[in-house]
């Protein structure tokens, strides 16, 4: 391995620090979030959720999302052990958005359960 001599360096590592602060400050960020039966990860540069059942009781993995007033709620209807790819389409402008993940017997009808707390990230 060579090193570089002393001003080299120095001007090497501003540089790239400056760039990676550059592309921090921009770029999206990831996020995951889970509660007993269900995992939901957003992936930003996807635009997309992924939804997975982590407990095989007959519930659904269920998925909600938030962005400029609006919610949606997507399900999991696959089984334990399964993952669901949601696409979103945000509105141009979009910047933040929020998920959780919850649970619900859609055979029983029954209400979602075990919401986690909204939990915002950059678009």
């Amino acid at each position: 391995m060579r090193l570089l001599s002393g001003r080299r360096t120095i001007a090497a590592l501003g540089a790239t620090s400056a760039a990676a602060l550059l592309l921090s400050a921009n770029a999206s960020a990831d996020l995951g979030v889970a509660t007993y039966g269900s995992s939901v990860y957003w992936n930003a540069a996807q635009n997309s959720l992924l939804i997975t059942d982590t407990v095989r009781d007959g519930y659904s993995a269920v998925a909600r999302i938030s962005y400029g007033g609006t919610v949606l709620i997507f399900r999991n209807a696959n089984g334990y052990g399964t993952v669901k790819v949601s696409n979103i389409s945000l509105p141009r402008g979009t910047t933040r958005v929020a998920i959780s993940a919850c649970r619900k017997d859609y055979s029983a009808n029954g209400p979602m359960t075990g919401c986690t707390a909204w939990t915002w990230t950059n678009a």
